[in-house]
């Protein structure tokens, strides 16, 4: 039998290698073992092998070739620019997390200590926890619910601090009621108002000198005797039994204007120099002068007027005519077309009557009425619907309701009139939501009653209505909550032998509506003539005044 000469050399191998584990012999099929031959292994790395260096961030900017030396390396010491290096991002990585830990740390050291203060002193702990509520994050979603909460915790405030006589108590009971008059509960409003006035009163800040204010102490630079003067003409004077003596003289006046700027929010131009406080100073002046006409007024109708009061009422009116001649240029419109100078000129006329000598209060107004009028149509061109002044509201409502009287064929500009008074109530309506919506309600009741044609009437002015008349136009809270001090003249058709007073009717805004309530204007896409349909007039006045904390 012949022997395979690779036994041999197999036999050899096999005694003189490594004994092969079970894994690597395996047995062919006839019995003998074959046994794998071992591959040969890489090289082994060498451990001081030379990296690349990385790059300066100058170099890495410029992408030149970098030596990476520290503290500088050699292109930027031959340029002589700062030589920074920017770790990896391994170490970027690293360095975040080791400042996160410090932070962890530091946290945990404060919370630590806050507990071991506060088991000596629990009042410390209850503070902090106090600041959480309060600085909590709001959701969206409660939005009506904080509303509410808010609209108590003022009212807690208020039934707290309300007898203390002290100027932020007068300051926040007038903020309130003009928050009160802003959501339309005007009657309230003008009650909080009112109180705040009330207190200043208390306080004599219609004095020259109270002792809220000075108490003694020194004013070198006037401050005190500034601040006096403004707060005192910022209050309701009706709640007074005469406007305050102390305002601000001409030459003070124009001190401090000078460098003052205004711009119509939210944009910043076109600037204009406003004169606020020589507006003011003139301002105290009508005032005065109005406190005596409403003074006067007050005797009528239940006096007979005589030649004596006939009289005194010519006096007044020169007055009046006397204090517009001594305007300064900066007041007047041809010098100055600020919001606050419009509303400064609103309501006096610039026509002389032909005789002085023959007063008659009803020319004079309708006058008054006309200059009104057209300074509306002057302020939509100079300013929009732009910074829009709250008195605007009443300007708006007086000559709209004396346009509808006015509207004819021949004098296309009353039709612009209205269409301005009613489009600037509806964008004020925004704010004075409850009030505006009197206001146009009452220029809508008018015009039905006046029945003008159709032709007159500005495409915007009906497509308002009727948007007003869409959803639930009014309730019983927006009567009751009126303030019904607003007088409304609307002037009518009289023959020439009739008195003047008999072309004009005047007659309060609560009064007026509830007497026209009777007229149907959810029927507004119908004829005048159809709205007569009539309903039981609610009569607010017989009921009790609404609790503000319900309402």
């Amino acid at each position: 039998m012949l022997n395979d000469p690779t036994d041999g050399a197999l036999s050899r191998l096999g005694a003189s290698g490594v004994e092969p584990s079970s894994d690597q012999v395996q047995t062919s099929s006839t019995g003998n073992p074959k046994i794998r031959i071992p591959r040969l292994g890489t090289a082994p790395v060498s451990a001081h092998r030379q990296r690349t260096s990385r790059a300066c961030a100058p170099c890495h900017q410029r992408k030149t070739k970098c030596d990476g030396q520290k503290p500088q390396c050699k292109q930027c010491r031959q340029l002589g620019i700062p030589c920074t290096y920017v770790g990896s991002k391994r170490e970027q990585q690293k360095w975040a997390l080791e400042s996160v830990q410090a932070k962890i740390q530091s946290y945990e050291s404060l919370l630590q200590r806050i507990i071991t203060d506060s088991s000596e002193d629990p009042s410390k702990f209850k503070l902090i926890e106090e600041l959480i509520t309060v600085h909590k994050i709001t959701d969206r979603r409660q939005e009506k619910l904080l509303t509410k909460n808010l609209y108590a915790e003022i009212q807690r405030l208020w039934e707290v601090e309300k007898h203390l006589k002290s100027l932020p108590t007068a300051q926040s009971s007038i903020l309130i009621g003009l928050l009160c008059c802003t959501f339309g509960l005007d009657r309230f409003g003008t009650q909080y108002i009112m109180h705040g006035a009330q207190l200043c009163l208390n306080l004599g800040l219609q004095n020259e000198s109270p002792s809220y204010f000075y108490g003694g102490a020194p004013d070198e630079y006037g401050h005190l005797a500034r601040s006096h003067k403004l707060v005192a003409w910022a209050v309701k004077v009706p709640a007074w039994k005469e406007p305050p003596p102390v305002k601000f003289s001409p030459i003070e006046a124009a001190g401090l204007d000078a460098g003052v700027e205004w711009s119509p929010y939210p944009f910043a131009t076109p600037i204009s120099q406003p004169f606020f406080f020589t507006a003011a100073c003139f301002r105290s002046d009508l005032v005065t002068i109005v406190h005596q006409i409403a003074k006067f007024a007050l005797q009528f109708p239940d006096a007979v007027m005589n030649n004596d009061d006939w009289e005194y009422g010519r006096q007044l009116h020169q007055k009046l005519l006397q204090w517009k001649a001594t305007l300064p240029p900066v007041l007047l419109l041809e010098h100055n077309t600020t919001p606050h100078i419009f509303c400064a000129n609103l309501g006096s006329t610039d026509d002389q009557i032909s005789n002085p000598k023959d007063f008659d209060p009803y020319i004079i107004m309708s006058q008054a009425l006309d200059d009104m009028g057209s300074l509306i149509l002057l302020f939509k061109r100079c300013h929009g619907w732009k910074s829009l002044p709250v008195v605007m509201l009443h300007y708006f409502c007086v000559a709209g309701v004396h346009s509808v009287s006015k509207l004819n064929a021949h004098e296309p500009k009353w039709s612009y009139i209205l269409e301005d008074c009613v489009v600037g109530l509806w964008h004020m309506s925004l704010g004075w939501g409850r009030l505006c919506t009197a206001f146009l309600r009452t220029i809508e009741l008018v015009l039905k009653q006046n029945n003008p044609d159709p032709s007159l009437v500005p495409s915007r002015v009906v497509e308002i209505f009727r948007k007003l008349n869409e959803g639930a136009l009014w309730t019983v809270t927006d009567i009751s909550s009126l303030a019904a001090d607003y007088v409304v003249y609307t002037a009518t058709q009289s023959d020439s032998s009739s008195s003047p007073s008999s072309a004009y009717r005047y007659q309060g805004l609560q009064d007026l509506i509830n007497d026209m309530d009777n007229l149907s204007i959810n029927l507004s896409s119908e004829s005048p003539e159809s709205l007569s349909s009539v309903k039981e007039p609610y009569d607010s006045r017989s009921s009790e005044d609404p609790d503000i904390r319900k309402t």
